[in-house]
C-alpha cells in the first residue's frame, strides 16, 4: 500500500514538474530597487545592469521568465531562449542599461528581440552581442526580450530599436 501511494506521489510530483516546464513557469521574478547610483539585479544567468543616473529615482527592477502576455515571435523564428519580461514595463532610462539574456544552446549567431507590453509585434535591438551562452545589448527601455537563432530572423518586423537611443520611439 505505502509503495502505490509512493507511485502515486512521485507521478504526481512528476506531473507538476513538466507541466510547469511547459508552461514556461516555475521561475520566480527577482526585484531589486535601483535609484540614481545604479545599480544591478540577476535572475539566474539573465541580468540588468543600470548605470548610476540613467533612473532619476528609486525604481523596483524586476526580471521574469514568462510564459504568456507577449505577443507571437516573427514567423519562421527559432527562439534560443525563454522569453524574459524586464520590468516595470515602459521604464526608460536616462542612459542605455546593459540587458544580458542566456541562450539555451551554444550559438554563435543571435538575435535579441523587443516587445512593448501590449504589442503586437517584436522589434530587433541592434548591437547585441553573443558570448558564452548569452546574448547582451545596450537598451534605452523596458518590456519583453527573446533571442532567436541565427543574426537575422526569415521573418523580420518592418523596424528594428536601437540600442542605445534613448530617443527613439517604437514602430506604431
Amino acid at each position: 500500500m505505502i509503495f502505490k501511494r509512493l507511485a502515486y506521489l512521485s507521478s504526481a510530483i512528476a506531473a507538476t514538474g513538466l507541466l510547469l516546464w511547459a508552461c514556461g513557469g516555475g521561475d520566480e521574478a527577482v526585484t531589486r530597487a535601483i535609484g540614481a547610483a545604479g545599480g544591478s539585479v540577476q535572475n539566474g544567468s539573465a541580468k540588468v545592469v543600470v548605470p548610476a543616473g540613467a533612473l532619476s529615482k528609486d525604481t523596483n527592477i524586476a526580471i521574469a521568465v514568462v510564459g504568456s502576455g507577449y505577443p507571437a515571435m516573427p514567423a519562421g523564428a527559432s527562439r534560443i531562449s525563454d522569453i524574459y519580461a524586464l520590468t516595470p514595463h515602459g521604464t526608460t532610462f536616462n542612459a542605455p542599461a546593459t540587458v544580458t539574456i542566456p541562450l539555451r544552446s551554444a550559438a554563435t549567431a543571435a538575435t535579441l528581440w523587443k516587445a512593448e507590453a501590449g504589442s503586437t509585434q517584436w522589434h530587433k535591438v541592434s548591437g547585441a552581442t553573443v558570448q558564452a551562452g548569452s546574448i547582451t545589448a545596450s537598451v534605452s527601455s523596458f518590456s519583453f526580450f527573446a533571442v532567436t537563432s541565427g543574426e537575422d530572423s526569415p521573418s523580420d518586423p518592418p523596424s528594428s530599436l536601437p540600442s542605445s537611443n534613448p530617443t527613439s520611439q517604437p514602430a506604431p
